[in-house]
């Protein structure tokens, strides 16, 4: 018997698929397959940098579908790499900044941001300061001359993620294909006093796992057995084996719907510092 599916419409929206019972890695895949997807940083024809993106969110009409994908702020960030290559370069306009969906490429202009004064404190101080990246995320959108309801995973609404539940992360780890990786939960965090040997350590709005993050699998969903989205693969910590963190899903679907994003056009800001 194959797996039973339903999905919530709001008028021309689409939500991310929900099963009543646990399913297979194997099923958890097939979603995969459709809807997760790398982001790629391209100057003269070669790819430079990856991170991984998911679908959370379509929207259809007769001519197409805008598709809402999430990924890592860190993701995005690589486009001040990409200024300081391209001041290098005879040409300045020879890159892309793209998402490949059902092997096709699709041009990313604009993201989500946070705002600038949380940006800018996370460009100059992430990877020392564990405050400030419970805010590593961002939006961009697509459209996609698909007309179908696309196969993607349902967001976790609530706060109820469980400590030793099974997992999964998936994303495109050094460049490669799609990769799949199991693990469990060995903690969520939900208050703000977090390392007992370091007071400025704070990993409020992370859950903390055993799936090793490699760079690339940064910006993929972290689902749980009934391919719920419960965070985005985010960061591991090099000082340690088998501490891992994925952005609490929960906490990034409390600050959204109050406007918190801010709008970020990549080939602006590209021309104005190079």
């Amino acid at each position: 018997m194959g797996v039973s599916w339903s999905r919530k419409r709001d008028g021309s929206c689409f939500s991310g698929l929900i099963c009543q019972k646990p399913i297979s890695s194997e099923e958890i895949y097939k979603i995969a397959e459709e809807s997760v997807c790398p982001v790629l940083f391209e100057v003269g024809g070669k790819i430079i940098s990856n991170g991984s993106s998911f679908v959370y969110k379509q929207c259809m009409s007769s001519n197409g579908s805008k598709l809402y994908f999430l990924t890592n702020l860190h993701v995005i960030q690589m486009i001040h790499n990409l200024v300081g290559i391209l001041k290098s370069q005879d040409d300045k306009h020879d890159y892309r900044v793209y998402v490949k969906f059902k092997n096709k490429d699709y041009d990313i202009d604009t993201v989500f941001v946070p705002p600038a004064d949380i940006y800018k404190a996370f460009l100059l101080y992430y990877g020392s300061n564990p405050n400030l990246a419970r805010f590593d995320f961002s939006v961009f959108v697509i459209e996609a001359d698909d007309v179908q309801p696309v196969k993607f995973f349902g967001i976790k609404h609530d706060s109820n993620i469980v400590t030793g539940s099974k997992i999964w992360a998936l994303g495109y780890p050094q460049g490669l294909e799609l990769a799949i990786s199991d693990g469990i939960i060995s903690h969520v965090y939900n208050n703000t006093h977090n390392n007992l040997l370091n007071e400025g350590e704070n990993y409020y709005g992370f859950i903390q796992h055993n799936i090793l993050i490699n760079p690339g699998n940064s910006g993929g969903p972290t689902v749980n057995e009934y391919g719920e989205v419960v965070g985005i693969s985010t960061l591991t910590r090099t000082d340690s084996i088998g501490i891992n963190f994925s952005l609490n899903i929960d906490f990034i679907m409390n600050i959204m719907p109050t406007d918190f994003l801010k709008e970020f056009n990549i080939q602006s800001y590209i021309s104005n510092n190079i």
